[in-house]
């Protein structure tokens, strides 16, 4: 099976840069200083998983940021922290973490649940990780990722119909989405095989309320350019949730009548139309 660790560094590698510092990325700022990130690490994320403040953190500090750390980061806090390893690792799996590093955890496991049948409140406890497990079992590696490919490329062109500032991002966007595909294969289709055993999930699990201790409160590509930040200022965990969890119920509601590019995922879930 490959490692978390592996799947990170492969998605760091191939598409995130080293380090940039543009002015319009506000993912780049603490109080009115554009820091920079490095390998796709904020110094807002980079602060809290170093476990400092985040005016420490300069650009002679973002250059420190190794393939080794940032990897670490994206395990820690994108993987581990809001409990995705929770369940079952896969490829499909995979995609759920490399959403929620760009589009923050609460995206992606929202998505997750929302394909699988289970509530959808962006949280992983037992309910989740039996249903998602279940799902994987019944339709398989292929179709849940495909499933999760035609969602995120709904998800980002919907975000481009809110707020078409983002049109600069959306052939970058749909061109990682389409990395993250069984059908044609992919290098990163290729670099899960042999297929893991589709198993049930680590267990038990306690139910958990995410806290801004356990999660960035920034997400490091996309949505910090989005419209969910317009300022260059930190904003708190709860007003991120509350931004992603609004923008994430109008691309639900908008995902109904996109058509065929969303069939697959409908015939699998039949649970995109939302009150």
């Amino acid at each position: 099976m490959k490692p978390m660790i592996d799947e990170a560094k492969e998605a760091i590698t191939r598409w995130e840069g080293e380090f940039q510092a543009m002015p319009e990325d506000v993912g780049n700022w603490v109080n009115g200083v554009n820091v920079g990130t490095m390998r796709g690490v904020t110094p807002v994320v980079l602060a809290r998983f170093r476990g400092v403040p985040k005016e420490t953190i300069t650009r002679q500090t973002m250059m420190t940021v190794t393939l080794e750390e940032a990897a670490a980061i994206y395990v820690r806090l994108y993987i581990e922290a809001p409990r995705l390893d929770q369940l079952p690792w896969g490829p499909t799996t995979g995609v759920v973490a490399d959403i929620g590093w760009g589009s923050g955890p609460v995206v992606g496991i929202r998505a997750a649940q929302l394909l699988s049948g289970a509530q959808v409140d962006g949280q992983i406890g037992p309910q989740t990780a039996t249903t998602y497990a279940d799902w994987l079992r019944r339709v398989g590696h292929a179709q849940s990722v495909e499933a999760m490919e035609s969602w995120r490329k709904s998800f980002y062109r919907r975000l481009v119909e809110i707020r078409p500032k983002n049109a600069r991002f959306l052939g970058g966007w749909i061109n990682r989405a389409n990395w993250y595909s069984a059908v044609p294969p992919t290098p990163w289709w290729n670099s899960w095989q042999p297929l893991p055993d589709l198993v049930e999930p680590p267990f038990p699990i306690a139910p958990v309320q995410v806290t801004s201790a356990d999660l960035p409160g920034l997400p490091p590509m996309y949505m910090n350019r989005s419209f969910i930040v317009e300022t260059g200022e930190e904003l708190g965990w709860d007003s991120i949730i509350q931004a992603e969890n609004d923008a994430l119920d109008m691309v639900l509601r908008a995902i109904p009548v996109l058509g065929p590019a969303l069939q697959v995922g409908r015939q699998i879930a039949g649970l995109f139309v939302r009150a």
